[in-house]
Order: C-alpha cells, then structure tokens, then sequence
C-alpha cells in the first residue's frame, strides 16, 4: 500500500454539513468520500484533457493527409447505418460527418427514408 498524505481542506458549513449528511447516508468516513470524490474529479480531469487534445488533433489535422480516407470513412457510416438505422442521430454531427457521409444521410432524411 502506498503512503497516505494529510491535505488539510478548509470547508464552507454548508459543504461540511453536506459532507456529514452523506456520511451518515453512506455509513462510511468522510475522509473516504473525501478521497473518492478527490479521485473521480482528477480522473474526470484527465479524460477531459485527453478529450481536448483529441479534439484539437483532428480540427487541425482536418482536411490534411492525416484526416480520415473519405471512402474509408463513408464505408463506416453506411455501415453505422446498416446496422442501427438511427446511428446517424447519434453519432454524427452535421459538422464532424465528412462530406460524404452527409451527403448519404442528408439524401436519406430528404427521401423520406429512416436514416
């Protein structure tokens, strides 16, 4: 087991109150939701950043060698499609879909059709 460190937290009374109530709820030591809750935040952190950076990535690399092959990428959205007829709602947006794949979905939705 790894070393425990003290970091003292200074806390509004509202949030130790609520603190105390949900240690109570819980039955568990507020130290150990302290922990927990100090641990989901610096996770969530991490994925937001790498979240971020992906993002950044594929808006510059947009357009570039590095985007995705058109055809490769409309193959994979005609299979989304086959597969669950509503894919399009939900993963793609107008503006992340490429040229290709709108066009396919736009087509579908204007003939009437279940995307």
């Amino acid at each position: 087991m790894s070393t425990l460190r003290n970091f003292h937290v200074p806390l509004s009374e509202k949030l130790y109150q609520q603190l105390q109530e949900e240690t109570r709820r819980q039955h568990k030591p507020a130290t150990q939701l302290a922990r927990q809750a100090i641990a989901t935040w610096l996770r969530q952190q991490r994925e937001t950043t790498l979240h971020d950076a992906i993002r950044h990535y594929a808006e510059q690399m947009a357009g570039t060698e590095a985007d995705l092959d058109l055809e490769l990428e409309a193959a994979a959205v005609e299979q989304l499609l086959q597969d669950d007829p509503y894919a399009g709602y939900r993963v793609f947006s107008w503006r992340a879909a490429s040229a290709s794949g709108r066009k396919k979905l736009s087509g579908r939705l204007a003939s009437g059709r279940k995307p």
